[in-house]
């Protein structure tokens, strides 16, 4: 069910399809085994990343290493958990609009149907339409028509794409060179046995494997550069903090007095800076002068006027340069 409130409407299958005719077995990875592996073991690994490997900067004198490495690490969790939230909430809206059979679909089910039905290429089938001989509730039974995409596979690629990313940041530079690529390793096996084993465990098909670990990545990807800002935050706010104390520095700081030499030497700069600015802007004015002067040169005397202007202008010019 989209968030344990709708339930798919019906699938289509076809009776004699032997891919919905697989046999029922025991779950590898189970849900709660799923949710430690890729929300509280990844907290308690940045909890212990964040306490031994601490930012470059200290922490401030009233917080000890534990307990501003448990806000951090509390601060990451949110991060994965508001990820995760939106990503199961996509995975779970797409299950229910598609309404693919699981493998394992017609042994829970076991639908009543007749044989004017089954002989039809495709027929619609609802969990009303189930016996239900494991006397499964309500939502188990819309379960089993809730097989494309994986969200075993979304949620832990998505986890594990999220805790590797965080490896990297925290560990590549701090540790043995080796330490890090190994701990992304671990988490690479992890998802890799966690999504295969829908497949052995007759809970999906491949293509609902692929189809979850598109999404899981997607959604790493997003959160990663929306929600952590790829673990750079901290550090920004940390630079932000000693600038604006910089700044509050050297504003209650006192200004140079006027008779100091670098005051009078930044007075001889902008003079300079004003002086260029006034010869570029009298050259400009000079072109548009040459200008009107050409364009009144039939008016005789009024050009000469305009060419003694012109000279006068120039000779302003060089004294001032």
């Amino acid at each position: 069910m989209l968030l344990g409130v709708v339930s798919p409407s019906h699938t289509t299958i076809s009776c004699s399809d032997p891919l919905i005719h697989r046999e029922i077995r025991k779950e590898t990875v189970p849900i709660s085994l799923l949710f430690t592996l890729s929300f509280i073991v990844p907290f308690f690994k940045m909890l212990i990343v964040e306490w031994v490997v601490p930012p470059a900067s200290s922490p401030t004198p009233s917080k000890t290493p534990l307990r501003a490495g448990l806000r951090r690490a509390r601060r990451y969790l949110g991060d994965l958990f508001v990820g995760g939230l939106f990503m199961y909430f996509t995975t779970d809206l797409i299950k229910t609009v598609v309404g693919e059979a699981r493998p394992n679909f017609w042994a829970l089910c076991q639908p009543n149907l007749t044989e004017h039905q089954c002989g039809q290429m495709y027929t619609k089938v609802t969990w009303e339409d189930c016996t239900n001989p494991y006397n499964l509730r309500h939502w188990r039974l819309a379960e089993t028509m809730k097989s494309f995409p994986s969200g075993h596979a979304s949620i832990s690629v998505f986890s594990s794409i999220f805790i590797m990313a965080y490896t990297h940041k925290r560990l590549w530079r701090t540790v043995p060179c080796l330490v890090s690529p190994w701990l992304q390793l671990l988490w690479v096996v992890w998802t890799i046995v966690c999504c295969q084993s829908r497949v052995w465990d007759n809970k999906h098909f491949w293509w609902d494997v692929m189809a979850g670990a598109v999404i899981g990545a997607l959604f790493a990807f997003l959160t990663l550069h929306y929600l952590s800002n790829w673990f750079e935050r901290e550090e920004e706010e940390e630079e932000g903090d000693t600038a604006l104390m910089s700044r509050r520095k050297d504003a209650t700081s006192p200004s140079p007095s006027p008779s100091s030499s670098s005051y009078i030497q930044e007075e001889e700069e902008e003079e300079g800076d004003n002086l260029s600015r006034f010869s570029g802007t009298s050259i400009k004015r000079l072109i548009g002068g040459v200008g009107g002067g050409v364009g009144g040169g039939a008016g005789g005397a009024g050009g000469g006027r305009g060419g003694g202007v012109i000279e006068k202008e120039l000779c302003d010019v060089r004294s001032a340069s």
